[in-house]
């Protein structure tokens, strides 16, 4: 954070100077002081317009369910916050809830220096409620008209009654940037699970990074360099395998045993750090070795998938000492933390959420990737028929649109449930493996002992070397649906020492394939950077 804790700035009128802002952080953002004119800050505002959204924001924080009033803000800030005054402030309580309502206000906030501090949100400070609006748009101006995700983005680590929602409102107001003065509806709804319609382990993401550095040079018992990390999009449960390094011999077993321990193997998997090629290489021996059937998703480097490794990282830095000693207190940290704690953003236990009692589930989803299989092109599925198992790869015509809600809407009121510490799932705690676990053979065919997984900047051959010159006749059915070769690419190279004996060329995935499209294109070749600027 650089340290400047004022900085002149002229006035409108060129007269007298402004000091408009606290200090600058690492990232550049413009913490605006508290105490701002804006119309100084820019003589170009429409006066009766920030007006009118001054006024709008207060009534709306009378309404918003997790926000406090002035009035409250001004009892717990003086320290005289009593049952008898919260009655005479706030219409909402009455004799029968009041007192409950005091010890959650008791708990969770607590004053320093006059200033109200947030216990649930990090000891975050808050914004005086009737200054929240000017707060707000001093950062929007005083960065040069920042867009309004931005200024979220930067002021919600700082303050802890900043949302999604207000931010976006407020920044509505700015009439140099809103020129047509359309404001949208404030929208009052809690957190909702974006991908509540996905059935449990329907659609899982597979990432590999370094714990603590980008390089990997930090490691978990002096042993483990890096984690894999798979995380279901339904109720986000987590797991995590310990890894001494990222090349092909260390990620095959783990990859191997994650999948046999899972109570079910997930109809798609995706990643934002492995490239796919090298996904659909591991992948490919898992199939045939273990007679898995495998989806490989389109999905990649989205906000859901980076904000998840993001949380896992900060989690294990808060105890990094610990971790690093032993590996059984990562896994402790995401059984505790996350696989056990209530999430506002699924509004359930990932736990709990992962069992979930669908009826005929097992049914259900043989039958779903069954569909799916089947409305599937050709050459979108690798069929190994000597070996057994089998590759299918998401076309972008049925591709799941990821939703990025991530970081949505208004504080959930209620308190979330305790959960139970004999809630236990045997499919968190997974050991350190060793690759003797594959057979020999298997890892043979891929050469571990030089394969490191490579960057897609490296990936320059085209997959239908892979695929036979001679060709058996295709059904009618599939003839129909296959779709021209010439105007798809593939974004990496195939791994020339795979055995090609097994393949079913009528169904081998070739470079008409949409799943070797690269779509993330800022990886860079370190897993530790995995977290594409997160």
């Amino acid at each position: 954070m650089v340290d400047i804790m004022s900085s002149p700035s002229k006035g409108v009128n060129d007269s007298q100077p402004m000091f408009v802002y606290q200090y600058i952080t690492d990232e550049g953002f413009k913490v605006p002081q508290t105490d701002l004119n804006l119309y100084q800050l820019d003589g170009s505002l429409e006066h009766e317009w920030i007006d009118r959204g001054r006024g709008e924001l207060r009534k709306i924080m009378k309404t918003v369910k997790g926000q406090l009033t002035q009035e409250i803000y001004d009892l717990i800030a003086s320290d005289t916050l009593s049952t008898q005054k919260l009655l005479e402030c706030c219409d909402k309580v009455t004799p029968n809830t009041v007192e409950n309502k005091y010890v959650l206000l008791k708990r969770r906030y607590v004053a320093k220096g006059g200033i109200v501090i947030d216990r649930k949100r990090k000891d975050a400070p808050v914004i005086e409620p009737d200054s929240l609006f000017d707060m707000i748009m001093s950062a929007h101006l005083i960065n040069d008209h920042m867009p309004w995700r931005k200024v979220y983005q930067h002021m919600k680590g700082l303050y802890a009654n900043v949302t999604r929602e207000l931010t976006n409102m407020v920044t509505g107001y700015c009439s140099h940037c809103n020129m047509d003065r359309s404001v949208r509806r404030f929208s009052r709804y809690k957190h909702y699970n974006v991908h509540e319609k996905l059935m449990p382990l329907e659609r899982c993401h597979v990432e590999v990074f370094a714990p603590f550095d980008d390089e990997g040079v930090e490691k978990i018992q002096g042993k483990y360099s890096h984690l894999l990390y798979c995380r279901d999009y339904h109720s986000r449960f987590i797991w995590l395998l310990p890894l001494e390094g990222i090349a092909f011999r260390y990620l095959l077993p783990a990859l191997a045993q994650l999948l046999c321990t899972m109570i079910r193997v997930p109809i798609f998997l995706e990643t934002a750090t492995l490239d796919r090629q090298d996904m659909f290489d591991i992948c490919e021996v898992i199939a045939r070795r273990y007679k898995f059937k495998i989806g490989l998703g389109l999905n990649s480097g989205t906000e859901f998938q980076k904000n998840g490794i993001k949380r896992v990282k900060q989690l294990l830095s808060e105890y990094k000492e610990e971790c690093q000693d032993d590996w059984n207190m990562c896994l402790r940290l995401v059984l505790s933390r996350v696989n056990q704690t209530y999430a506002d953003r699924v509004r359930g236990i990932p736990s709990d959420l992962l069992c979930n009692e669908i009826p005929n589930i097992s049914m259900k989803f043989k039958q779903k990737q069954k569909k799916i299989i089947d409305q599937l092109y050709a050459h979108h599925v690798v069929h190994f028929k000597e070996a057994g198992g089998m590759i299918y790869l998401e076309d972008e015509e049925s591709a799941f649109v990821m939703d990025d809600p991530d970081d949505d809407c208004t504080p959930v009121p209620e308190e979330p449930p305790v959960a139970s510490d004999s809630i236990q799932n045997s499919a968190t705690i997974l050991t350190p493996i060793t690759s003797t676990q594959i057979t020999e053979n298997e890892v043979a065919r891929q050469d571990p002992d030089q394969l490191e997984i490579r960057p897609p900047s490296q990936n320059n051959e085209s997959l239908s070397d892979r695929v036979s010159s001679e060709e058996p006749p295709v059904s009618k059915e599939r003839k129909k649906r296959k779709i021209s070769k010439r105007a798809l690419k593939t974004a990496s190279s195939p791994s020339p020492n795979v055995n090609e004996e097994y393949y079913n060329n009528s169904e081998l995935a070739g470079p008409g394939s949409s799943f070797f499209k690269n779509i993330s294109t800022s990886q860079e070749p370190r897993y530790g950077d995995v977290s594409l600027e997160l």
